[in-house]
């Protein structure tokens, strides 16, 4: 393999429907890391944020929403269609749902080279029951 050419065949999981192309699998990529996200009608990317990266989701095929939550507690949820794109600030909470009766798909382009993924789950699960 070059190192001017990533090929998911080759250095790609088998069978992983989000698989991200980073510094880490393809040297050559330095600043931004871009994901293949795979979505199953009505599946849901749970809540999350990155500390360490913006994020631009673009929809490749089918349908589905971006849920955004600022530090402020603003709320966003965007409709995507093919060819749409909607914007995650760095450090926002966001998740993403295939609204599509069919697969949809969307590609991830994230600021970073390595983003640091938080899920918000793992946040609660470590907050004890009486500071909730």
């Amino acid at each position: 393999m070059s190192e001017l050419h990533f090929s998911r065949s080759i250095s790609a999981p088998k069978n992983e429907r989000f698989f991200r192309i980073s510094s880490a699998n393809f040297p050559a990529l330095k600043g931004v890391a871009i994901q293949d996200l795979d979505m199953a009608p009505g599946e849901l990317r749970s809540a999350h944020l990155h500390p360490n990266a913006a994020q631009l989701d673009y929809c490749i095929s089918g349908n589905g929403e971006v849920g955004i939550v600022g530090p402020d507690g603003d709320h966003h949820v965007i409709p995507l269609h093919p060819g749409d794109a909607a914007f995650v600030p760095q450090g926002y909470v966001h998740w993403i749902e295939n609204t599509s009766k069919a697969q949809a798909r969307f590609i991830l382009i994230a600021t970073h080279e390595r983003p640091e993924t938080i899920e918000v789950q793992a946040i609660n699960a470590a907050v004890p029951a009486n500071q909730k």
